[in-house]
């Protein structure tokens, strides 16, 4: 009998080998890092390394627990905290033993307590076991640590994925009249949505959510064609519910495998894979890569964040940069985590250190300084955009920050002119053997600026010493007026002027070193013309 008993263990070992079981516990599960510094339209919070919570910007509801307006530089508003999330007017807290906590608005029972109370003013316990907890605006997400996603609060548009979604109905008004009311389906307890979850992100009503196998998922606003219903932004307040209904998309609808993470606006999703490529995503027909190598991101109506594999912040959409005709600009290297709001980003460095950009309208670049005053909206355009009004470069707000360690992001290519790392949307590629590059993205790191002339179907770049003119599909250059003869001609890839990495090299007089599979090209010297 001891004999079979052994065998028997014995060929169930051998089966959980060859066929893991995935882990359902804590401590087997590999978690998305959990934020230590979110932002929003109105203020901030990050978490320092003793645990503390601070927050600045305007106190809306009592978000910052002050009795304060607004709050122009960081004040400590909770404590024993490991990570947190702010949704305008309310505040969501794991604490160091894994409790969440919540305060603040709570007028669609987003703080999941079982009540509507419009403001909750100070702390309240939710719930244990919590890995991570997201709020969105009058929305919550919860992460626990078997990995199941609970949710809570608004659901117009089908964000709590349970099905339902708040709706409007028809009645009769009498007089043969049809009227409409709302039927309400928040829920101001938590309800579980999936298992297998391992991040979330939440704007504008679209919840997109990765899972332990990598798989991305999406419902609520379906304003990027997630249930392949619709495409295009249309605020449905006011539509009937045959109309609306068009425009929700109430149960979790999976989009696309291979993603390490991804974020949502109102009109795009940004999604970041496997392999470190960043795509925008308007619909399934409508997607393009924005970068390579790039290990996280964070995205917001206007502004999208980067952080690639060397720890340099890429963004686009930051105002008042003097990034020139380039659409992204590099913030910051060495940097750790990085947050965003609208024209807004804040990141922190390898040393602990937070710095802050962009609009100040409430006070949130948190510098101690009273913020300009918000300018007059206009009539069906909302509020104008004026430069000046944002602060550039980044102001240091604060020392001693916490952050996440991110996982690193594998190098699919690894490009470099004079040594610095050249940031790119189309990668390099091989054509009858020779290697080709993009050209804006090489000439831009070298310091030139760069257009599209589309009459004469030509790039042109220019410094302070050099001009540079390459036409389409020839391979002839000019450079200072003079003719330089190409070894190949240029092409267009996904819209980006392709030359050759010898080719440019000689333009440049520079010395062009190519990896075997073509993946890591160097240029170096020039200067010299």
């Amino acid at each position: 009998m001891k004999k079979i008993v052994a065998s028997m263990i014995l060929c169930l070992m051998m089966v959980m080998l060859i066929f893991p079981v995935q882990a359902q516990n804590a401590e087997a599960l590999v978690y998305e890092p959990m934020s230590t510094f979110d932002v929003c339209p109105y203020n901030a919070l990050v978490v320092d390394s003793d645990g503390r919570l601070w927050g600045w910007g305007k106190n809306v509801h009592n978000a910052l627990r002050t009795h304060a307006k607004e709050v122009l530089s960081p004040i400590i508003v909770f404590d024993s905290v490991k990570s947190a999330s702010t949704g305008s007017s309310f505040v969501l807290a794991v604490r160091q033993d894994d409790t969440l906590w919540g305060w603040g608005w709570n007028f669609h029972g987003q703080l999941g307590l079982g009540t509507n109370n419009e403001v909750e003013n100070v702390p309240i316990k939710i719930m244990d076991d919590v890995t991570a907890a997201y709020a969105g605006s009058a929305l919550s997400f919860v992460l626990k640590k078997d990995g199941s996603l609970w949710a809570a609060g608004h659901n117009f548009y089908g964000e709590l994925g349970n099905g339902t979604r708040t709706y409007q109905e028809p009645y009769d008004a009498g007089n043969g009249v049809t009227r409409y009311r709302w039927v309400d389906n928040d829920s101001n307890i938590f309800i579980k949505v999936m298992d297998n979850i391992r991040s979330v992100h939440i704007d504008s009503g679209t919840i997109i959510a990765v899972d332990y196998d990598n798989c991305l998922w999406a419902w609520g606003r379906n304003c990027v064609e997630i249930g392949g219903v619709i495409n295009g932004v249309v605020d449905v307040y006011g539509l009937i519910a045959d109309d609306a209904e068009q425009f929700s998309v109430n149960t979790p609808q999976k989009l696309m495998e291979g993603v390490r993470s991804a974020c949502a606006t109102s009109d795009h999703l940004y999604i970041l894979t496997l392999d470190g490529k960043l795509i925008e995503w308007k619909s399934p027909k409508s997607q393009k890569t924005l970068l390579y190598n790039v290990k996280y991101v964070d995205a917001s109506e206007f502004t999208v964040a980067a952080i690639t594999s060397d720890d340099s912040l890429i963004c686009w959409g930051l105002p008042n940069t003097g990034q020139g005709n380039k659409d992204y600009c590099k913030v910051a290297e060495n940097v750790a985590y990085a947050a965003v709001s609208s024209r807004f980003v804040g990141y922190i460095d390898r040393q602990g250190n937070l710095y802050t950009a962009g609009r100040n309208y409430e006070g949130q670049i948190g510098n101690g300084e009273k913020p300009p005053p918000l300018p007059p909206p206009i009539p069906d355009a909302g509020y104008p955009f004026i430069e000046s009004d944002y602060i550039y470069p980044p102001v240091k707000v604060l020392s001693n920050a916490a952050y996440p360690e991110l996982p690193s992001a594998s190098i699919q290519y690894d490009m470099r002119i004079n040594g610095a790392t050249v940031y790119f949307d189309t990668p390099p590629m091989t054509k009858q053997g020779e290697v080709f590059v993009p050209l804006r993205a090489f000439l831009e790191t070298y310091g030139m600026d760069v257009t599209w002339d589309n009459t004469e179907r030509a790039a042109k770049a220019a410094n302070e010493d050099m001009t540079i003119i390459l036409r389409n599909n020839s391979n002839i250059a000019y450079i200072n007026s003079s003719s330089v003869t190409l070894k190949n001609a240029a092409t267009i890839v996904n819209g980006r002027t392709m030359i050759g990495a010898e080719d440019l090299a000689a333009i440049l007089k520079m010395t062009a070193t190519v990896s075997n599979d073509g993946k890591a090209i160097t240029l170096d010297g020039g200067k010299d013309r």
